[in-house]
């Protein structure tokens, strides 16, 4: 980083942060002392004993006394009792890093027992006071420097530009960069993930233990903000837009007093990091979030993440609770409940965790705690996060099982919290299976055989959306409960109220508050409105808003009819004359006939074999490469499972075409395949997957009854449907079941980060088809740039019907995440043009000298920075290439992308830059990029050449220059050090000394500086620095340790004993690391740091000032090389 780059983000970033921290009653304490003339800090402990320290121990103490005193005022806790919570956040029980973070943050909301003053009862002891009154003390310390545990010196400590201490507890990570450099934001935030070694966790490359009680992580450049958990990868961290959690009618007041607060005059617009810090970093919202907006999760592919709020979630709950305090009952305003609404947040968003932060948030407020909470959903998982809520709350969690369960629980007169599944609600009439046919009516197509004793032309019934209303009016609840303090919390309201339903939980709980979350409310005439149900909108967070957050992806919609011949004949006839051009006539019309033979896969008679052909194939292409999955929605049960048999021929078709012609297709470029249509670009792009197409599974998941044939109750059971979907929530590349088959179920409710297309084969309209095509909106990382939606029906006008019933400002907000592929090609163009400008800025032109034109490019990257911008570009460029193609209107960028791909690839080998490899950025067009790299001399697929390989010598040999020599083996060498430098400090530390020495005395004299970096290859070959050998030291274990005692030492005068000492060091570390996960378990490590103190302070040989840091350098050494010190 410049020194201009870093003065912009001290004055630009950090200062104003820390002074608008101050202003909201954070202390300000310096971490560092910086001389002006060098540039060089001095760090301070702050009142710790040494840099590998993360708490404020004295400030944690303090504060213990203050919060936690008898009732009279007087104190109890000593220093032993201190000492004793202490422990138990300095010491962790759990193992890995999310399972410590998850138990520190229950000690920190909770507190911990220590024995009490009469030595028999144990006392709770709190860390933080949540209530209002209590005296916390808030102190935010910018460059807070700490020391990992391989930390060598004054090399190898991380430094985060500010961090919240909430008494003496580091509870947020802030890191600031300059708005000048290229994605400051990405920057920061993979800086933080590397601090906490979330990045490769077994690479140890960060302090760990700052981050053990770490609640929030923000990554900011001023004018952009962004926060997220440690466990958050990059696309989760999202912003902030709300100062102050208050409805829209509030904002602008609510920002001008931020505005007066931070020294702005009222009215300025404020910037996000100004945003982030009013409505997060508040001290009152930080306690808020930690205590009642965070959980802890287990995701589809059973990783367990940390999950803290997102803005529109805080103020939702914020302004529900001051509604549900300050509205009107139902007997004071004589009509309706006026203390309830309508949460409508869209898909993706988060409603479900909305809904437990809400339960959470009214256990901590006195005067709501009176309230019987009842939660009605259709989803079980939200059982889990709920019962947790309860247990918090020292509550338990009622779970209605049946319906007379439900009448039990709904009927207490107490303030529990209750949970009922949608269908719960049914009274049974008679043992029957009234209930069973509710739930299926309300959520899929009604088995043919369940309502013939009940209802008449049930089929007339269902298309009018009038069974489940007639069955609840013989089914009608009685009244259950008439208390005022009940609070009704509807999931997805919108596929509940318009039925009756919801007259059952009126007439059971007549005087309940009813809040309704939803992510697309009803407004068709023939249905009671969403509005009329619920009341007024207590918050909107639409589809505009989210895509624009970035919590969801946008959707491309595609309307697709098949034509009767899909073949082009013209084109693989061209395609092959270009491709076998070397053969003659007849060989070539010989290739042909035997290329028919095998491949014919483009038409059906069936029109459904025909529309699961050209599925499969619109899967394989553009789907399949980016590791994700499908659904298709078909007109009826039956049909569903015809599909699944058209999907399951189509494949093996498919398979066995490109089987037949595989010696035909890999004579196909891929350019050549992308450039055709029709047969033979499909199956040569398509090759490539062969495998993976092989293993496709389909299944379809339906409602299914004891009467149905036995071709659908194939596809029921409970247990097998739940194992289906489990099973399609894992990559593609985990498990090759790739396309669920539906007819309505799993079309509203249901979240799978995996789901990239919909293909729809059934009218779907109305709310029901805003809600199924969301399903392909979640975010899945860069592999999932957008969803798509492909339309068989021609439901695109329902579409548009759907919308017309909203009002001209919500139908905006509803279709600003809806768009079709066609649209992205300005962007495309933009990315190209931008890539361009890029080098052209500093003098780099393309001219007819192609390869000329290539070296400079790659040359110009060794500017870190230039790098670092040209990295965002390019990633955009190929992006967006990907997206388009095969669509004609794409293939014009198709030179410049391979050109800009291979200098990303160029470079990314000659500067050992792993992150210049954008192969994982492409998908559909990997295998045309890989070529052209590969053609041009640089395998795609195999990393950079070690100078270790004994090929590296020939490899350098072929360089055409001396300079292109001389960098080759510059950058081999840096890398080569930079790995190696842990397992072995000292002899490192010397070959990068005698490297930049090369570089310095032989500028620009490219033949020499090959020479002399010859030299040092010749050396760094070696197996130890020959002190090592000399003493007859393992050069990979006790050779590395003796170096870093010599290096402390500062003389040779005593290497027999500092030769000994190794050797006890490497024999005690030995013995520690095999123990089972001992690499794991950081107590386990401490205590062997503190023995190496031991033995080295027992020696004699090194002043006590510098043992800590020579026992770390040994961990450190030991760390790196884990499996020599193993065997």
């Amino acid at each position: 980083m410049s020194q201009l780059d870093r003065l912009d983000e001290l004055n630009v970033v950090e200062r104003p942060l820390l002074r608008q921290l101050g202003a909201m009653g954070w202390a300000h304490v310096e971490g560092a002392d910086e001389d002006p003339s060098s540039g060089r800090k001095d760090y301070h402990l702050l009142g710790r004993t040494d840099f590998q320290q993360s708490l404020l121990r004295h400030r944690l103490e303090a504060a213990l006394r203050r919060l936690n005193r008898n009732d009279d005022g007087s104190e109890w806790l000593d220093d032993r009792r201190i000492n004793q919570a202490i422990s138990q956040i300095e010491r962790a029980t759990a193992r890995d890093f999310i399972a410590i973070n998850e138990e520190m943050h229950d000690k920190i909301v909770r507190g911990v027992n220590v024995s009490g003053p009469d030595g028999e009862h144990e006392r709770r002891v709190r860390f933080i006071g949540f209530e209002p009154g209590d005296e916390n003390e808030f102190v935010a310390i910018n460059q807070f420097r700490v020391d990992p545990p391989g930390a060598i010196g004054d090399r190898g400590f991380i430094v985060p530009d500010v961090v919240l201490f909430v008494n003496g507890l580091p509870l947020v990570v802030i890191e600031a960069k300059s708005p000048a450099v290229t994605d400051p934001i990405a920057t920061a935030i993979d800086q933080m993930r590397r601090y906490a070694n979330r990045r490769v966790p077994e690479k140890n490359e960060g302090a760990e233990r700052l981050f053990w009680t770490n609640q929030l992580l923000v990554a900011t450049d001023y004018y952009d903000a962004r926060v997220g958990s440690v466990t958050a990868p990059p696309d989760d961290f999202l912003p902030w837009r709300s100062v102050k959690p208050v409805g829209i009618e509030h904002t602008r007041a609510a920002s001008d007093e931020v505005c007066r607060e931070i020294g702005k005059a009222p009215g300025t617009e404020l910037v996000q990091q100004e945003i982030l810090a009013a409505g997060l970093l508040r001290p009152a919202y930080l306690l808020d979030a930690m205590r009642s907006f965070t959980v802890y999760m287990t995701t589809d592919d059973g990783a367990r993440i940390k999950v803290v709020p997102r803005y529109q979630q805080f103020r939702s709950v914020h302004i529900a609770l001051n509604r549900l305090r300050e509205g009107r009952t139902r007997r004071q305003d004589g009509m309706t409940d006026r203390r309830g609404g309508i949460i409508w947040h869209t898909q993706g968003s988060g409603k479900s965790l909305t809904m437990v932060f809400l339960v959470k948030k009214l256990r901590t407020i006195p005067e709501l705690r009176r309230f019987k909470v009842v939660v009605v959903t259709d989803r079980t998982d939200l059982e889990d996060q709920l019962s947790k809520t309860a247990k918090l709350a020292g509550q338990v969690m009622r779970v209605a099982r049946n319906a007379d369960g439900a009448k039990t629980h709904l009927g207490r007169q107490e303030p529990d919290l209750v949970f009922v599944m949608i269908q719960k609600l049914q009274e049974r009439n008679g043992g029957g299976d009234e209930q069973e046919i509710v739930f299926a009516a309300e959520n899929d197509d009604l088995p043919a055989s369940k309502t013939d004793e009940l209802l008449p032309a049930k089929s007339d019934l269902l298309r009018s959306g009038k069974l489940v209303a007639k069955i609840s009016e013989r089914l009608a609840f009685p009244v259950l409960n008439e208390s005022e303090d009940v609070l009704i919390l509807i999931d997805e309201a919108h596929r509940s109220h318009t039925s009756g339903l919801h007259q059952n939980l009126l007439d059971a709980l007549p005087n309940a508050a009813r809040i309704g979350f939803t992510g697309t409310p009803i407004e068709e005439k023939s249905k009671k409105k969403t509005r009329d149900i619920f009341g007024t909108y207590i918050d909107r967070y639409l589809l505009r808003d989210a895509e624009a957050d970035g919590a969801i992806v946008k959707i491309l919609y595609e309307g697709r009819e098949l034509k009767a011949d899909v073949t082009d004949r013209g084109t693989l006839d061209g395609l092959f004359n270009a491709t076998f051009a070397g053969k003659s006539p007849e060989e070539r019309e010989a290739i042909k006939d035997r290329y028919a033979t095998h491949a014919r896969v483009l038409t059906a008679a069936d029109p459904l074999k025909a529309k699961a052909i050209d599925v499969l194939r619109h899967y394989i292409i553009n789907i399949l490469p980016n590791d994700l999955k499908a659904q298709l929605v078909a007109s009826s049960r039956e049909l569903a499972v015809q599909y699944v048999d058209a999907l399951n021929d189509a494949r093996d078709e498919i398979v066995a075409a490109i089987d037949g012609a595989a010696d035909i297709l890999k004579d196909i470029t891929p350019e050549d395949a992308q450039d055709a249509s029709g047969d033979v670009a499909f199956l040569a792009s398509a090759l490539p997957y062969l495998d993976t197409i092989r293993a496709l599974e389909f299944v379809a998941v339906i409602s299914v009854d004891h009467n149905d044939l036995p071709h659908l109750k194939a596809w029921g059971g409970v247990a097998e449907t739940k194992q289906r979907i489990e099973r399609f929530k894992k990559p593609l590349s985990r498990d090759a079941l790739a396309m669920l088959v539906v007819k309505s179920k799993l079309l509203t409710g249901f979240d799978a980060k995996v789901e990239q297309a919909m293909y729809i084969d059934r009218a779907i309209s109305g709310a029901e088809l805003l809600q199924a095509i969301a399903r392909t909106n979640r975010t899945a990382g860069e592999a999932k740039r957008f969803g798509i939606v492909v339309d068989y029906y021609g439901v695109g006008k329902n579409l548009a019907d759907a919308l017309a019933l909203y009002d001209a400002e919500d139908q905006s907000d509803l279709t600003g995440g809806i768009g079709k592929p066609e649209e992205l090609l300005p962007e495309l163009r933009q990315a190209r043009d931008a890539v361009v400008k890029h080098f052209a800025d500093v003098g780099i032109t393309l001219s007819s000298d192609l390869q000329a034109y290539v070296d400079t490019c790659v040359g110009k990257l060794k500017d870190q920075k230039f790098r670092a911008q040209f990295l965002v570009l390019v990633k955009s460029l190929i992006g967006l290439f990907d997206t388009l193609m095969p669509r004609p209107e794409a293939r014009p960028f198709t030179k410049d992308v391979k050109i800009y791909a291979f200098i990303a690839k160029a470079a990314a080998n000659l500067y050992r830059d792993g992150t210049l490899d954008v192969r994982g950025v492409a998908h559909k067009v990997q295998a045309m990029l890989d070529a052209f790299i590969q053609a041009h001399g640089i395998d795609p697929k195999i990393p950079p050449i070690e100078i270790l390989d004994p090929n590296f010598a020939a490899e350098v040999s072929r360089k055409n220059s001396d300079r292109a020599k001389a960098a080759e083996m510059e950058n081999a060498l840096r890398h080569h050090i930079s790995i190696s430098f842990e397992k072995d400090p000292a002899r490192f530390k010397s070959l990068s000394e005698r490297l930049e020495g090369i570089l310095t005395s032989h500028q620009q004299d490219w033949n020499e500086i090959a020479k002399q970096l010859q030299k040092v290859i010749d050396e760094a070959l070696a197996a130890s620095s020959a002190s090592a050998v000399y003493h007859g030291l393992d050069p990979y274990t006790e050779g590395p340790i003796f170096g870093i005692l010599r290096m402390r030492y500062g003389s040779g005068d005593r290497d027999t004993d500092l030769a000994e000492l190794a050797s006890e060091i490497v024999r005690h570390l030995r013995q520690e690391a095999a123990i089972a996960g001992f690499w794991d378990n950081s107590v386990g490590q401490e205590e062997a740091r503190r023995w190496v103190f031991r033995q080295l302070d027992s020696s004699n040989l090194f002043p006590f000032a510098e043992l800590d840091a020579i026992a770390a350098d040994c961990m450190g050494v030991a760390r790196a090389s884990r499996a020599a010190f193993a065997s």
